[in-house]
């Protein structure tokens, strides 16, 4: 078995220390644009690694458009929610709503938007950020069973009801999931799970306005031996305008290769294809950790199990898609990113990225605004008076909750309108 669950439990439990405020993309919250509703062709379009590479076009790099990262200022312009107790952590920001965890009298763990109560909430420890649709909130989690087993629930909450139901429940093998909106109906999840006792990446798509589940793809576990040749391992999973993403290994002839594959809402495979950018920076203990599509960009980090020092870490990558396949586009600063902020595009154009070291432990940006139109990025920072950045969400509109944490371990937490920075 490749070390992969290694890597990513020891990522898990690092999550849970710094993520007092909850792993995976739960920086997200609503939906991506809605679908073109055009349909492609289902045949799959596998491009060889040599092939590729002999016809592959370096694009022109993405330039930054301004040459120092832009300062958004929380003095007088951000205001203080009203959270921030003991044992209370925000889950999701969506329609300028934030929505947070906390024991209530009882010592039950709920879930609240703003200060009204939606439910009990389920212990979290997935990589899946929560995702607000309308008036439904959606967690993926991992939840023990009465026979110490763990299943992955998917659970939707009606924010208006007030109510709590879980609409998929099956056993799990560890907490690496994904949770995507998918269309303006349909939101997409994936994790590691079992049966007949076979291991399987399990993809499915929840139809919310239908009240309908299914799985769409189970592909197996990647078991790597020491073959030349093995099967194929998903190491990321994401969705986009009704595609599905998978990120994959594969070792061919000794050597690693990265694919992507696309898949359209029912599981079928619309292409395949090596990307060679990808494979040539694979080494050992470094895992995909997230991929994002937008437009016809594609954008990839990474988590290096091992890394002692910011430069023992992989940078992020930026793809576009060309009549060739995907191919990198070098970025003409710095800029180092992590995780996505947000679910949507934002004005029609954004997709956020909060902002991470460099290979020399400095941050370039709190977080990074790749423009998918003007195929340009922005650099911006916050003046936050001498607090450390820890963490920021953006909702539909742009609007940021953000939160900085002192050397008291203490938070504060400021909104900044979206006309500050858009």
């Amino acid at each position: 078995m490749k070390s992969g669950w290694i890597k990513i439990l020891s990522f898990g439990l690092a999550a849970l220390v710094l993520a007092g405020c909850g792993a995976k993309n739960k920086e997200e919250s609503v939906g991506l644009s809605p679908a073109s509703g055009q349909e492609e062709s289902a045949g799959v379009s596998a491009v060889s690694g040599n092939e590729s590479q002999n016809e592959e076009k370096r694009p022109e790099p993405m330039r930054c458009r301004t040459p120092k990262p832009e300062r958004i200022s929380l003095e007088g312009k951000g205001t203080h929610p009203g959270f921030g107790q003991p044992g209370e952590e925000v889950q999701a920001f969506s329609g300028g709503k934030v929505y947070v965890t906390s024991k209530d009298f009882r010592g039950v763990r709920m879930l609240y938007e703003e200060s009204a109560a939606i439910g009990e909430y389920d212990f979290d420890m997935g990589f899946a950020s929560d995702l607000v649709i309308g008036d439904r909130y959606f967690s993926l989690t991992g939840v023990a069973q009465e026979d110490g087993s763990m299943n992955m629930n998917l659970t939707v909450y009606g924010l208006a009801l007030k109510g709590k139901e879980t609409v998929y429940s099956a056993p799990l093998t560890n907490y690496r999931n994904f949770l995507y909106p998918l269309n303006d109906s349909e939101v997409l999840f994936s994790y590691n799970g079992i049966e007949d006792e076979g291991k399987y990446e399990f993809t499915g798509v929840y139809n919310f306005k239908e009240d309908t589940c299914r799985i769409v793809s189970k592909h197996p576990e990647g078991v790597w031996d020491d073959a030349p040749t093995t099967g194929q391992e998903i190491t990321s999973v994401c969705a986009s305008d009704n595609r599905i993403y998978f990120a994959k290994e594969q070792r061919i002839d000794g050597e690693v290769k990265v694919f992507l594959t696309c898949l359209n809402a029912d599981g079928a495979v619309l292409s395949e294809e090596e990307i060679p950018a990808l494979s040539q920076r694979w080494r050992p203990n470094t895992n995909i950790q997230w991929i994002d599509a937008a437009g016809e960009y594609l954008f990839v980090s990474y988590y290096t199990a091992d890394a002692v020092t910011p430069a023992d870490r992989m940078k992020p990558v930026v793809l576009k898609k060309t009549a060739d396949g995907y191919v990198e586009v070098p970025l003409d600063t710095d800029v180092w990113f992590s995780r996505r902020i947000g679910s949507g595009l934002i004005g029609g154009r954004y997709i956020l990225f909060a902002g991470t070291t460099n290979e020399n432990g400095e941050y370039t940006a709190d977080f990074v605004a790749f423009d998918i139109v003007q195929g340009d990025y922005r650099l911006l920072r916050f003046d936050g008076d001498e607090k450390a950045y820890f963490r920021t969400f953006a909702d539909e509109q742009g609007n940021l909750l953000c939160f900085f944490i002192d050397d008291q371990r203490q938070r504060s937490y400021f909104r900044v309108e979206a006309d500050e920075w858009l």
